[in-house]
């Protein structure tokens, strides 16, 4: 059994630099991949198909009987309401109420 080594003053220094770009190497491969797998849709056909790979951004009414029937038909569940981005309007790509978000709502399977 040998004795354990420690890291030199130089390596020490080092450190805090490594861990800084390996921390926007994954940053930047994360947001890579939620923008390579997020789409905007604005019909429930694309919307299923969004939801089946990735993230879909679509209008929704906010009616819980209709996040319902989205859960149940796609798996998908509202992710979030940006607070970022234009101000929208249109209808809801389910059931087509009115949207009730002001804004596109992002929507996600969690598995």
């Amino acid at each position: 059994m040998g004795v354990a080594r420690r890291p030199g003053p130089a390596r020490a220094r080092a450190a805090p630099g490594v861990l800084d770009d390996f921390q926007a190497f994954l940053l930047a491969r994360a947001t890579a991949f939620r923008d390579s797998h997020t789409r905007t849709v604005d019909n429930w056909e694309r919307f299923a198909d969004a939801v089946s790979t990735g993230w879909a951004l679509a209008l929704h009414c906010g009616i819980a009987a209709c996040e319902e029937e989205i859960k149940s038909l796609t798996a998908a569940t509202p992710r979030c309401v940006p607070r970022g981005g234009e101000p929208e309007t249109g209808v809801c790509v389910q059931c087509g109420a009115a949207s009730a978000h002001g804004r596109r709502v992002i929507s996600g399977r969690a598995d």
